[in-house]
C-alpha cells in the first residue's frame, strides 16, 4: 500500500509514529532525522519554499525512479496499535496505513540532507 500527500510542514518537520504517546528524539542537529523507538522526527523543506512531497509505503523503494532519494536513517520503530502514521507538530495525522505487526522496520529516504522537497517512509 501506498499513501501520498504533498504537505507545508510547520517548523520544517514531521513525526512518525506508531502510536499517539512515546519518547520524543532531540531536535536533528547535524542530520535530518532523529529518532527513538517511539518517533522518528524527520526535517522536511521549509514550508514557506513550499510543499513537501510524503509518501508512506509498505512496499520496497524504487531508487531508480528518483536517483536523488537516499536513504537517510534506517531502525525499528513500536507499532502497538498496528498501524503507523506521519504527523505534523500539533500531533495530528497527516497519512496513515496499518501494519501487520507490533513492531516494523522502518527506512526513511529523503532526496536532499538538509531541506528535502521528497521524502519516503517504507516499513516491512
Amino acid at each position: 500500500m501506498i499513501e501520498e500527500i504533498k504537505y507545508a510542514a510547520q517548523n520544517s518537520l514531521v513525526l512518525v509514529t506508531g502510536s499517539s504517546h512515546g519518547e520524543l528524539p532531540p531536535l536533528p542537529q547535524d542530520k535530518i532525522v532523529s529518532a527513538t523507538q517511539e518517533i522518528i522526527l524527520i526535517g522536511t523543506m521549509s514550508s514557506q519554499d513550499g510543499d513537501t512531497s510524503i509518501t508512506l509505503t509498505n512496499e520496497e523503494i524504487e531508487t531508480s525512479t528518483d536517483s536523488k532519494l537516499h536513504i537517510a536513517y534506517r531502525g525499528h520503530l513500536d507499532t502497538p496499535n498496528r498501524e503507523i502514521s506521519v504527523r505534523n507538530i500539533f500531533d495530528e495525522i497527516i497519512i496513515k496505513l496499518p501494519t501487520a505487526t507490533n513492531s516494523c522496520e522502518v527506512s526513511v529516504w529523503v532526496n536532499d540532507d538538509s531541506e528535502p522537497d521528497k521524502l519516503v517512509v517504507c516499513f516491512l
